[in-house]
This record gives structure tokens, C-alpha cells and sequence, in this order.
């Protein structure tokens, strides 16, 4: 998919990240009490989700800087 939408990757894996995060506060907003390792694991599941997308258009700059210098 990368290949074929560049432009629209981001987005996706941000939209992805946003479920994530509205998922995990559904689940912890009527308790009193949550414990470290839910938070932790909530924040690693959105870091990795939005690692993905700095991953994605690092790739992104370095194909068009390598078609640049193809030409």
C-alpha cells in the first residue's frame, strides 16, 4: 500500500493511532483506578502506530531523492 498511496499513509496509520487512543480511554474512563502497565502498553500501541508513519515518509523522502539523482 505505501507504494501505491504515498500521500494517503499517514493519514491512515494517524486515523489508526486516533482509534487506538479513543479505544483505550473508553475502556479506562469509568474506573477510579488504572493500572501502569495499561497506560504503558495504550502509549506503546500508538508510538508504534506513528513510528509508522515517520518510517513511511522517511522512505517516501528517500525514493524522491533517489529518482531526483537518477535523472
Amino acid at each position: 500500500m505505501p507504494g501505491r498511496y504515498p500521500d494517503q499513509m499517514p493519514q491512515l496509520d494517524v486515523t489508526a493511532a486516533l482509534q487506538v487512543i479513543d479505544a483505550g480511554l473508553g475502556d479506562m474512563t469509568d474506573r477510579e483506578l488504572v493500572s501502569t502497565d495499561e497506560v504503558t502498553n495504550l502509549l506503546l500501541d500508538v508510538r508504534a502506530l506513528l513510528s509508522d508513519v515517520d518510517a513511511v515518509e522517511s522512505s517516501a523522502v528517500a525514493d524522491s531523492a533517489s529518482a531526483t539523482e537518477a535523472v
